[in-house]
């Protein structure tokens, strides 16, 4: 019968490539490994555990190894073994540099929304990135006449969101993401948002006047204005009424224009009420309290 040989391996194993995340290492020499029965031939890519040993990278088995995320700051190493039915031999090769890190990419881009009437919030996404580190995000938000050229910068609006004011109707606005780790850093601009309009203010929950004293002579009511829509933000004025039922019939009192009411002597046996006006650049519109009485 034929004599075997146990497995034996002379020469180095050896790889090329950038240490570096999201590089391609690829083996370039396994040495030469002899034996009887011929040796079969296995191998496995290894990233140190930084207190001085190695782990198999699992799947990483081939000829070739993309850096992943997880080896930012390790070493890699290529193990290559020999098997025959006597032994097995493992051959080594020398460790990479410690694995540097990728810098910050946009792969999808930033997307703003919101409503575009003045006094609302655009708000933007960071959209998609790649970055050994992970990215840390800031924010830089522009407005354009025409939405195609000419952005200037926002002074001061540095965060995912803004709030647009009086001057910005007529304009278009975007925002730019800026990826940036230790590697480097990118910007990526979103969709561009516009024009910002006006609204004239509308009334959305009935203005409400209280009398937590009870409509008593000399207590006072006082009125909310509800809740508007409308940009930009209203002002509120006032106009107190009164009525001998509280159904119909209001009569205006042109000189009670603030929030609050004083009940009078004048007011026994009648209700009050008020009409809330808001007004902004786009227009106004009032809106009347719910009755209280009659005054006692």
């Amino acid at each position: 019968d034929p004599v075997g040989a146990v497995v034996a391996h002379s020469g180095s194993v050896t790889f090329s490539g950038t240490a570096a995340v999201g590089s391609v290492l690829t083996q370039t020499s396994a040495g030469t490994f002899t034996g009887t029965p011929a040796p079969t031939i296995t191998r496995n890519w290894q990233r140190s555990d930084g207190l001085g040993g190695w782990d198999d990278i699992a799947g990483a088995t081939g000829t070739t190894y993309t850096i992943a995320a997880g080896d930012y700051q390790k070493q890699l190493r290529l193990r290559v073994t020999g098997t025959n039915i006597y032994n097995t031999i493992d051959a080594f090769s020398s460790g990479s540099g410690a694995v540097a890190g990728l810098a910050p990419a946009n792969s999808v881009a930033p997307v703003a929304s919101g409503s575009l009437v003045l006094g609302q919030t655009l708000t933007v996404t960071n959209g998609t990135w790649t970055g050994t580190p992970t990215p840390a995000f800031t924010y830089r938000w522009e407005t354009s006449a025409d939405g195609l050229g000419g952005w200037a910068t926002l002074p001061g609006e540095t965060t995912s969101s803004y709030t647009l004011v009086l001057g910005d109707q007529g304009n278009y606005f975007r925002a730019v993401v800026i990826g940036t780790n230790v590697e480097g850093s990118d910007e990526a601009p979103s969709n561009v948002l516009g024009p910002a309009t006006t609204e004239a203010p509308a009334n959305a929950v009935s203005p409400l006047v209280t009398a937590p004293q009870g409509t008593v002579q000399g207590e006072v009511a006082t009125a909310t204005n509800g809740t508007w829509t409308g940009g930009p933000a209203p002002t509120y004025t006032y106009v107190w009424e009164i009525s001998l039922d509280g159904v119909s019939g209001w009569v205006p009192l042109p000189t009670e224009t603030a929030s609050t009411y004083t009940f009078g002597p004048s007011d026994v046996g009648d209700y009050l009420r008020v009409v809330v006006t808001a007004t902004n650049m786009a227009g106004s519109d009032s809106a009347p309290s719910n009755a209280v009485g009659p005054v006692t």
